[in-house]
């Protein structure tokens, strides 16, 4: 048990007594001489807890960390500030989202922690993915996403388009487009924005495309893989009927082409018994020995049709699913080869009442440290609160 899951433990009963217990947290947060562990976890606990006037005064904090950063680099003693920036964003953000009434604020906030290069890339993720789950109007959160794509720090990581897509639609296309034409060389070039446009299957940047690929793919190897990338997606949705010959095509196609023609297809609204259609066709046309393996991709195309609503348990019976806690390999927009966003364990959010409940009421005097260690852990463990690979090491 380390320092981070007894601090949890220490100020998540804090919280429980507001306000007094609110002014605890506070004083923890913002007090430079405790250890940044503690800082953070009762960070962590008051975005749990925070009202409308506690959001608000979080994010005034967050506002004054990140500026001081800004002003004079993150290595320390500053690091501490980073740390708690990243904290607010990663575990503060769906409870801010609710509570704090200043929206423009708050989209303001994550616009500044998505394009801030001295944070990690999870941290600007899960900022990304704040400005699309905010309430406020979608066409300030529009303006707030093509704000991020002006910025230096995010137009080469074309990962952040999956988060950004869904708040685009036509009416986002030129300034979209705007974008990408400015570029002035593969450094310059804005791939979230060409991958955006990509994606929803904009012909008119596939001159444009083609051009720079022409012009800087012998020099720049990634760059033309990118723009070919980008390409295939737009030529697959002319019409978009062209993804069901994907699916159910015997050729080659990468296991993250074809998953991601499943899922644009269910996204388009493409008749689903077309689609199931087209995935019993690809996984009849494989000898049987190939079907289960992972090359063949059926086994995510079997997950993502189930929770597309196009297949179910039963069709495809010789690949097993996947299990539900097991990580999934969800594609992204970068490239067939790019990298994935793992989608696995995450705690249960839900149960950390009753095991705050649990904690605050059970007796613990005469218990040595290995025995409180020890019991705490268990309970962790059954609230489903620590992974369970750490729950089955012992």
């Amino acid at each position: 048990m380390n320092l981070a899951c007894c601090s949890l433990v220490v100020v998540s009963t804090l919280s429980t007594s507001l306000p007094e217990g609110w002014a605890k947290l506070l004083a923890l947060i913002q007090n430079d001489a405790k250890p940044t562990v503690v800082r953070t976890t009762a960070l962590a606990a008051a975005c749990q807890v925070a009202d409308a006037d506690g959001g608000a005064g979080l994010t005034t904090l967050a506002a004054a960390w990140i500026a001081a950063v800004d002003q004079n680099g993150p290595p320390n003693p500053l690091a501490a500030k980073r740390a708690l920036v990243e904290t607010l964003v990663r575990r503060g953000a769906p409870r801010l989202n609710v509570v704090v009434s200043d929206q423009e604020g708050l989209l303001s906030l994550w616009t500044t922690a998505a394009t801030r290069s001295w944070l990690d890339d999870q941290t600007k993720l899960a900022a990304l993915h704040a400005i699309t789950t905010s309430p406020a109007p979608l066409s300030e959160r529009r303006a707030a996403a093509l704000a991020v794509l002006e910025e230096p720090v995010l137009r080469r990581a074309p990962v952040a388009a999956s988060e950004l897509i869904p708040l685009f639609d036509a009416p986002s296309l030129p300034a979209l487009r705007d974008l990408v034409s400015q570029a002035a060389d593969p450094v310059s070039f804005n791939y979230v924005a060409a991958s955006s446009l990509a994606y929803m299957g904009d012909q008119q940047i596939v001159e444009q495309l083609e051009a720079f690929k022409v012009a800087w793919g012998d020099a720049y190897p990634e760059f033309a893989k990118a723009a070919t990338w980008y390409l295939w997606q737009i030529e697959q949705q002319q019409p978009a009927t062209k993804l069901l010959q994907v699916l159910a095509a015997s050729e080659t196609y990468t296991a993250r082409s074809r998953a991601w023609a499943l899922s644009r297809a269910i996204e388009l609204g493409l008749p689903t018994q077309d689609i199931r259609e087209s995935l019993l066709t690809y996984a009849a046309s494989l000898p049987a020995e190939a079907v289960a393996e992972a090359g063949s991709g059926l086994a995510v195309l079997k997950k993502l049709g189930i929770g597309g609503g196009v297949l179910t348990t039963s069709d495809i019976p010789d690949v097993a699913l996947v299990d539900q806690g097991a990580s999934t390999a969800v594609p992204d927009n970068a490239s067939p080869l790019s990298a994935v966003i793992q989608v696995g364990w995450r705690p249960s959010y839900e149960s950390r009442p009753a095991f705050l409940e649990w904690c605050t009421t059970r007796p613990w005097q005469g218990l040595v440290k290995s025995e409180v260690v020890a019991l705490l852990k268990q309970k962790l463990c059954e609230f489903s609160l620590l992974q369970p690979s750490k729950c089955a090491s012992e």
